[in-house]
């Protein structure tokens, strides 16, 4: 799905909460479309954002601003031009490892070596 609106109330929660209400929000996003097979639509979104404690009149006024929707597309063609093609992606210490996806544990263990 497209999941632009997704990242705007993501962002609006680390501003509004922390990276702890960031975090329960991309929780909630996972359950209700992975395993409650609901598409995060306005509505939906709205719902999540409510259930981890964000004002439903702030979120609405978040999701219904285009120019924070242009924010995450450009934010996502930054990514791209800097090689980022997966999710995760994982920085070390601030360095860019190149590394995206799955990766085996030696993988890991020679990045963080090397951080």
């Amino acid at each position: 799905p497209n999941t632009a609106l997704a990242h705007v109330l993501l962002e609006f929660a680390l501003e509004k909460g922390g990276w702890e209400t960031q975090n329960r929000l991309s929780e909630v996003l996972f359950r209700h479309y992975f395993t409650d097979g609901r598409y995060p639509d306005e509505k939906n979104l709205l719902n999540a954002g409510e259930e981890v404690g964000l004002p439903v009149t702030e979120c609405t006024a978040r999701l219904t601003r285009p120019e924070l929707v242009k924010h995450i597309y450009d934010k996502d063609q930054q990514a791209k031009q800097r090689g980022v093609n997966g999710v995760p992606y994982f920085y070390f210490n601030n360095k860019d490892f190149k590394m995206s996806g799955a990766q085996d544990p030696q993988t890991f263990l020679e990045a963080f070596e090397e951080a």
